[in-house]
C-alpha cells in the first residue's frame, strides 16, 4: 500500500486540496477495513479471533468482598474465555473499592467480561440519587453471588440495609 503525503510548501502550509484528498484515502481505507474484512488485505486473517488488549474499565466491589474478589477475579479468565486478566485496585471508598479491569482476549470475549461486571442500571426521576445508589450496589451484589458464590453474612447484610436503604426499584 502506499500513502503519498501532502505537498507541503517552504512556508510550511500544506496544500489544502492534497490533504483533503489524502484524508479522504485513509478514510475510505479504515472503512474498507471495517466493514468489508474479506478484503485481499486480510487474506487469511479471521477479525474475529484475533486477540486484543482491550480498553481498561472499572467496577465497584462491596469493601466486605473485596478480599475473597482479589483472590477468586482470575476464575473470570475461565468464564468469559479472556486470555489474560489484572485486576488492580483504583480507589478505597468508605463501602465500595474501585478495580481497574484489563483484559486481553477476543473482542467478543472482552466485551461479554465488561458487560457481565458492569450491571446497566436505569436512572429514574422518581428515585433519588441515593436509591439509585442503592440499587445499584445490591445487583452488583446479586451479580457477584452469582459468578463466584459469595454470600452475605447476617452482620454484612445488616449494614449494608442500613448504609443503601432499601427503597430502590429498578423499573
Amino acid at each position: 500500500m502506499l500513502i503519498a503525503l501532502p505537498n507541503f510548501d517552504h512556508g510550511g502550509h500544506g496544500d489544502k486540496k492534497e490533504f483533503n484528498k489524502l484524508y479522504k484515502a485513509a478514510q475510505s481505507t479504515l472503512i474498507s477495513y471495517a466493514f468489508f474484512p474479506e478484503n485481499k488485505h486480510f487474506y487469511g486473517i479471521k477479525l474475529h479471533e484475533q486477540t486484543i488488549t482491550y480498553p481498561p474499565f472499572v467496577i465497584s466491589i462491596p469493601i466486605f468482598w473485596s478480599k475473597k474478589f482479589e483472590q477468586k477475579y482470575k476464575v473470570l479468565k475461565k468464564f468469559y474465555g479472556v486470555e489474560q486478566i489484572v485486576v488492580e485496585k483504583r480507589k478505597i471508598l468508605t463501602h465500595y473499592i474501585h478495580y481497574t479491569v484489563l483484559c486481553r482476549g477476543t473482542l467478543e470475549s472482552c466485551q461479554k467480561l465488561e458487560s457481565r461486571l458492569t450491571p446497566f442500571i436505569e436512572m429514574h426521576e422518581s428515585k433519588s440519587m441515593k436509591e439509585t445508589k442503592s440499587w445499584k450496589g445490591k445487583v452488583m451484589q446479586n451479580l457477584l453471588s452469582r459468578i463466584f458464590g459469595f454470600k452475605l453474612n447476617n452482620i454484612q447484610q445488616k449494614n449494608c440495609h442500613q448504609k443503601s436503604g432499601s427503597r430502590a426499584y429498578l423499573k
